[in-house]
């Protein structure tokens, strides 16, 4: 599965709205130089409406994305007793942090097998809490098994609905609200430029979204 299409239309929104806000900053500027206050005023007024009108449409676009990717989702995630691999039998054994991890990459599109390893990593966990209790030893390997590593359905919605919100602020960014305070600031192009690639800012959730 592969959402790089959903991403895409969020950085298009963004681009063509920065795009929107570029121009009406120079068609506002042009109206103050070339009329006189109260007619300046009436078309900044009209360039505002549609402004608004257009960033209406790209928070549509965006959230639009972000629906259609939840369903791509939710389609990949049924489940299917014919994506069952042999890797299943190796789930009746303990196994080590790195062979688990290594079983977690190589079925990574296999929402049925991701369903089997995030059970196993539950399952285990619970074990080894309940060990934990038992004995009344801090054991390290009681987060051995970590369930946001593990690339199904529900960690998927949520990385591509943190980056929806992600484009939500930026968004509002180019109207001159938070981060880069407008399209003047060579910051706020950037990030929109870099939307959607990995990043400090989304290594987190980025490899769900491949």
């Amino acid at each position: 599965m592969n959402l790089k299409k959903q991403v895409e239309r969020m950085k298009n929104a963004l681009l063509e709205y920065y795009n929107a806000e570029t121009k009406a900053n120079e068609e506002r500027e042009e109206a103050e130089n070339r009329y006189r206050s109260d007619i300046a005023s009436a078309e900044i007024e009209k360039i505002n409406a549609q402004l608004l009108t257009l960033y209406n449409a790209a928070r549509d676009a965006i959230t639009a994305a972000e629906i259609d990717a939840h369903s791509v989702i939710e389609q990949w995630a049924q489940l299917n007793g014919d994506n069952i691999t042999s890797d299943a039998k190796l789930l009746k054994f303990d196994l080590p942090k790195n062979q688990f991890l290594h079983l977690v990459q190589k079925n990574s599109d296999n929402a049925t097998m991701l369903f089997l390893l995030k059970q196993y990593a539950e399952k285990h966990s619970d074990e080894m809490n309940a060990a934990a209790d038992v004995s009344g030893t801090q054991l390290y390997l009681m987060n051995f098994y970590d369930l946001t590593l593990i690339p199904d359905a529900e960690n998927r919605k949520s990385a591509i609905s943190s980056l929806a919100g992600s484009a939500l602020s930026l968004l509002d960014s180019i109207r001159g609200n938070g981060f880069g305070k407008g399209t003047k600031s060579p910051l706020l192009k950037t990030a929109i430029d870099g939307f959607g690639d990995i990043s400090s800012d989304n290594a987190q959730y980025y490899f769900y979204l491949q």
